[in-house]
C-alpha cells in the first residue's frame, strides 16, 4: 500500500529537486521515495552497528583509541581511493 505524504521544502529545495527530477528522467514523487528508502536503509544499518557496538562494549570487546584512529585513517583513504577509481 503507498502513502501519500506531505514535504516542506523552500523554494530553493524545490527547484534543486525539479533540477534532479528532470535530469534523472524521474517524477519528483518518485526521486523522494528513493531518496526516503536510502535514508531509512541507512538509519537502519547505522542503529544496527551501534547496537553492536554497545554489545561488543558491554563485553569489553574495546579497541583503545589509537588502534581506532588508526583503523579510521585506513579506512577514509580507502574510501577516497575508491571515490578517484
Amino acid at each position: 500500500m503507498t502513502v501519500h505524504i506531505s514535504v516542506p521544502l523552500d523554494e530553493a529545495q524545490k527547484a534543486q529537486l525539479e533540477a534532479i527530477a528532470e535530469a534523472s528522467q524521474e517524477s519528483v514523487g518518485d526521486l523522494a521515495a528513493r531518496a526516503v528508502a536510502e535514508f531509512l536503509e541507512e538509519d537502519a544499518a547505522f542503529r544496527a552497528a551501534v547496537e553492536i557496538g554497545l554489545a561488543a562494549a558491554r563485553a569489553g570487546e574495546v579497541d583503545d583509541f589509537e588502534t581506532y584512529r588508526q583503523d579510521l585513517e585506513r579506512r577514509m583513504a580507502a574510501r577516497l581511493a575508491q571515490s578517484k577509481a
